[in-house]
């Protein structure tokens, strides 16, 4: 984040998965804590549509929020490699109602492509645990696989769009967001 020590990000996003889309947003805020190490949260909130028929909005809505712990730091010229972990509440209403608790592991990745642009990743694995009553077995496996792009355009404005795999609709997703840096 160069001399800043906090972002603070929001933006909208789409999902299309086998048998709905979504639409919603999701925010975050970053703040360094020491020299390489941030603490986040994050949350999300998206509106799921089946492909057929009509259904009102709001009528199944998959909202999240969590907290986590990242690690950076930069190997060669311009790379970024880390570690993180992340605790993570869900819940989805309507038909497919489900609460979860998410524990996840990730690795950022980040590479300079020319000077205030950068490409990342950041594959998450997780254990999803149900709390919910009659609920399969909790999921271990990819919790997400991100691709993004990162353009700096201003010392306190960053412009991300990111793409990926979206587990809750066996999918993917789109997004696109501005943050703020300070």
């Amino acid at each position: 984040m160069g001399s800043a020590v906090v972002e603070a990000g929001v933006g909208p996003h789409a999902a299309f998965g086998r048998e709905s889309m979504a639409v919603g947003a999701s925010a975050w805020v970053n703040g360094e804590v020491a020299d390489g190490i941030d603490v986040f949260v994050r949350g999300s909130g998206a509106d799921i549509f089946p492909y057929q028929g009509a259904q009102a909005p709001f009528a199944d809505v998959l909202a999240s929020g969590g907290a986590g712990v990242r690690w950076t730091s930069t190997y060669l010229d311009g790379l970024v490699l880390g570690a993180e972990g992340m605790v993570e509440y869900e819940q989805r209403t309507g038909p497919s109602a489900a609460q979860l608790v998410v524990l996840t592991a990730g690795m950022p990745v980040a590479e300079q492509a020319f000077e205030g642009l950068w490409v990342y990743t950041d594959v998450q694995l997780g254990l999803a645990v149900p709390l919910y009553p009659g609920a399969p077995a909790p999921f271990f496996g990819y919790a997400e696989l991100p691709l993004g792009i990162a353009w700096q355009v201003a010392p306190w404005l960053v412009v991300v769009g990111e793409g990926g795999l979206y587990l809750p609709l066996s999918g993917g997703y789109g997004a696109i967001a501005a943050a703020f840096r300070l």
